[in-house]
């Protein structure tokens, strides 16, 4: 709510982590690593199109770094458990845009007139 999401936005962004959640069946977030979320992508490449694919690995993605970029939560996280929550996503495992700015200038097809 405070980044200003839609609720649409809220309530498919908790379901693809629950969905991430049931097929890990990992319920603690520091026990998640970076093959967890392979294999994860790995079984959505034939359900799903590519765009959708990217857009469920960002908001895994999104979701991990607002763990890691809570003091709080990696503080709790290294007190109570002794762990601390890592990042699981890198350029290596995302699916990555074919066009790098897809809204330049030179790539809209109507002008702003």
């Amino acid at each position: 709510m405070s980044r200003r999401l839609k609720p649409s936005s809220i309530k498919a962004n908790m379901d693809t982590t629950d969905n991430f959640f049931e097929y890990t069946r990992l319920f603690y977030l520091w026990q998640w690593a970076s093959e967890d979320f392979d294999d994860c992508s790995t079984y959505l490449y034939s359900l799903i199109k590519n765009t959708t694919q990217r857009s469920k690995q960002r908001m895994i993605d999104c979701f991990k770094s607002f763990l890691l970029e809570s003091p709080k939560i990696t503080k709790l996280s290294k007190h109570r458990f002794g762990v601390k929550p890592m990042q699981i996503c890198s350029k290596l495992n995302l699916i990555s845009h074919k066009v790098e700015d897809e809204n330049k200038k030179k790539r809209m097809s109507f002008t702003k007139d």
